[in-house]
């Protein structure tokens, strides 16, 4: 007897505590759904009927009421009797995959968007100004594509290192002139009749000549286009650090005298702001001595192999260039630097036109990530 009268109290404080735990999950659901009902209409109150906005809002304030009774069954049905208004104003609809993937495309896009242009930006060469540390795109000529320049591996060549057999045939008979070099510099324009054809600038010569008279089908050049080293800049180094030299650096040629406004070059940074310097090839002096770190520079200066040259004055002389002799010495402002390309035998610097204002620096480049190569991995 004892036992019982022990064992009824028990299952009585036990359903009642079930019974709290229930009430207070459909309490916490029903407050959840106002809170989303708030936002439905928020959001498309500018599109609903009057009746259905009419609607939901009694639908809400007869929820809210509920809640305050602490009824679960009254908590429920007015639940159920929101939800419904809510889906007669935006029927639930599951949407298409495309949809999904499509929003998810566009998130790593901005993602990738905001990366390039705080963090890190990829940045193409494309000259041969820093050769052999970097290359720019160029050419080999060839007659007929190779078994590797046949589809379906012409595309492997291409994913991994960057080679592209082309064949610029012509489409129409006519005479042979040249038209304008391309504005990325890379490339020549030339006519046969009335058809332009674009070719890589750097090739050894074309299968023919201006003014020739070509007929179709015939082959202005072949050969494998060999794309520019592709690499990465980091933007916020020099945020926290200052530029050091022997670094290769990115700058804007804004303002740059006799430089193309709105691109960007690509140099190794040679002079530091205060210092003065000089060109006595092979050697660059800073203040009044030949450089002797970092390694990037002195390969150059000893003329190591690839660097046979090492440092040279210019090919152009006149009033126009910054040093045009051995005995111009250049004192360098407080925010200027002076850069100078690897290959100083083709590459337009420094030495022509002068120093790089510090609001031009974008960063050093750091990576070679495309295409698989030699020089592929950390730039040095």
């Amino acid at each position: 007897m004892y036992r019982r009268r022990h064992l009824f109290p028990s299952l009585s404080w036990v359903v009642k505590e079930m019974n709290y735990f229930k009430t207070r999950k459909i309490r916490k659901n029903a407050s959840e759904l106002l809170g989303q009902a708030s936002h439905l209409r928020n959001y498309r109150e500018d599109v609903m009927r009057q009746i259905d906005l009419q609607k939901l809002s009694e639908s809400e304030d007869t929820l809210k009421n509920a809640i305050k009774s602490g009824n679960a069954a009254t908590i429920e049905n007015a639940s159920e009797s929101l939800l419904a208004c809510m889906s007669k104003v935006a029927p639930a609809g599951r949407r298409s995959g495309l949809a999904e993937n499509f929003e998810i495309l566009v998130v790593a896009i901005i993602v990738a968007m905001g990366f390039r242009t705080y963090f890190i930006q990829p940045f193409k060469i494309p000259t041969g100004s820093m050769e052999p540390t970097l290359n720019g795109i160029h050419t080999e000529a060839r007659a007929e594509p190779r078994f590797m320049d046949r589809i379906p591996m012409k595309y492997f060549k291409w994913i991994v290192y960057g080679e592209w057999f082309l064949e610029v045939k012509v489409k129409e008979d006519g005479y042979l002139t040249r038209a304008e070099t391309s504005r990325d510099e890379t490339s020549v324009y030339w006519y046969v009749g009335n058809k332009r054809y674009k070719v890589p600038r750097n090739i050894q010569r074309l299968n023919c000549s201006s003014g020739d008279h070509l007929k179709k089908g015939d082959i202005l050049w072949s050969g494998t286009v060999i794309t520019g080293d592709h690499v990465f800049v980091d933007k916020i180094r020099w945020n926290f650090a200052k530029p050091k030299r022997g670094q290769v650096m990115v700058f804007s040629t804004q303002d740059i005298k006799t430089l193309p406004p709105g691109t960007h070059y690509i140099k190794r940074l040679i002079g530091l702001p205060g210092e003065t310097l000089s060109v006595v090839p092979p050697n660059v002096i800073i203040n009044g001595k030949a450089i002797e770190e970092p390694l990037g520079i002195t390969r150059i200066q000893r003329q190591e192999a690839g660097y046979p040259a090492g440092y040279v004055l210019p090919y152009s002389f006149g009033d126009d260039c910054y040093i045009s002799s051995s005995n111009d010495v250049r004192k360098l402002g407080s925010s200027e630097y002076f850069v100078l390309g690897d290959n100083t035998r083709n590459s337009r610097d420094g030495r022509y036109w002068g120093t790089v204002p510090e609001k031009n620096t974008i960063g050093p480049a750091f990576l070679v990530y495309w295409p698989y190569s030699a020089r592929w991995g950390r730039i040095r």
